[in-house]
């Protein structure tokens, strides 16, 4: 009889079977899931730790990449700080006076005024105005203080408001006219200049000061009319007489023109403009050696950087060799 055979352990062989089956789901899992991470780790933004660097195979997909923020444009402030504003402006224009708050100051303000302290008569006068509004008188003072201390802009304004407290303020007129034909505002001059003409007809200031609006427009004929009224009322105003040989000269009426100026020259011996302007006169009529003596007072009034000066150099300085001094003079005062 044949031996039978022993029986194979079947059931370890099915156990080992399932036990490799089992392990290599685990394998397939554990690969498919470090999978899906590494493809999840691709679609999103990562982050890192400030200072750094990614490595160089990494790239942020274009979808989550973060904009770069528009940096402006370096151009100069459009307003500046306040504070610097404020101070620049204060600085540039309108130097601060201190005033003592109980102080009189009509009697500061005249005093300073008196003293050729304009900045501070200004400031007194401005107080004033601040505590009587109504009074014409000071502001009439508060502008020609600020006239005079170059606030010509300050100036109208507070002469204007003089001329609307009392519109028969004649002074005011006249002054406003003054300032505006400093500010090249000549409309302006010609009507305060003419609004004290209606006040006062036989005022020679303010007919003069038409002329000048006038000449200022370029108006020289009409100018050289209210200047001669302006003459026939008082005929010892120098500034008057250089106007007017101002106009001529520019009309080519020389010779008319340098009677203007002689005795615009004698009235005003202390001007040097007066004198220059005597010079080209002189010049243009062919008496050289008078020109000469006229350009060397102005340069002595005004300086070596003169009108009068360059003139007196442009000439040669001196007399021609065969005149005197006493004969170029002579010349002069015969015109």
């Amino acid at each position: 009889m044949k031996e039978k055979p022993e029986p194979r352990n079947d059931t370890k062989t099915i156990l080992s079977v399932i036990g490799l089956v089992i392990v290599g789901a685990l394998g397939v899992a554990v690969v498919g899931g470090m999978a899906a991470r590494d493809d999840e780790k691709e679609n999103r933004p990562t982050t890192r730790a400030a200072g750094t660097t990614s490595p160089a195979a990494e790239v942020v997909p274009v979808d989550y990449r973060p904009l770069k923020p528009i940096e402006p444009a370096v151009t100069e402030p459009l307003i500046e700080p306040l504070e610097s504003s404020i101070v620049e402006s204060v600085l540039s224009t309108e130097p601060a006076i201190q005033i003592d708050p109980s102080a009189d100051f009509v009697k500061e303000g005249l005093a300073a005024w008196n003293e050729r302290r304009y900045d501070a008569a200004a400031a007194y006068f401005e107080a004033e105005v601040d505590s009587r509004p109504d009074g014409r008188w000071t502001r009439y003072m508060l502008g020609l203080s600020q006239w005079k201390a170059g606030r010509a802009d300050d100036a109208a304004a507070s002469l204007e408001a003089a001329t609307v407290a009392d519109p028969t303020y004649t002074k005011a007129w006249i002054n406003l006219s003054r300032v505006e034909n400093d500010r090249n505002n000549f409309d302006e001059a010609l009507s305060a200049a003419e609004n004290a003409v209606a006040l006062e007809p036989e005022n020679a200031e303010a007919l003069f000061l038409v002329g000048r609006s006038l000449a200022n427009k370029g108006l020289g004929d009409e100018a050289v009319i209210q200047l001669e009224k302006s003459l026939a009322l008082d005929s010892d105003q120098g500034y008057v007489r250089n106007l007017m040989g101002l106009i001529h000269l520019k009309q080519h009426r020389v010779e008319q023109a340098l009677v203007q100026f002689e005795q615009a020259a004698v009235l005003l011996p202390s001007v040097s403009f007066v004198h220059n302007n005597l010079g080209m006169a002189h010049e243009r009529v062919g008496n050289r050696d008078a020109a000469v003596l006229a350009y060397r007072r102005s340069a002595e009034l005004a300086g070596e950087s003169s009108r009068g000066a360059d003139n007196l150099a442009r000439l040669g300085g001196a007399l021609d060799a065969d005149t005197t001094e006493e004969e170029a003079i002579s010349v002069s005062l015969l015109q």
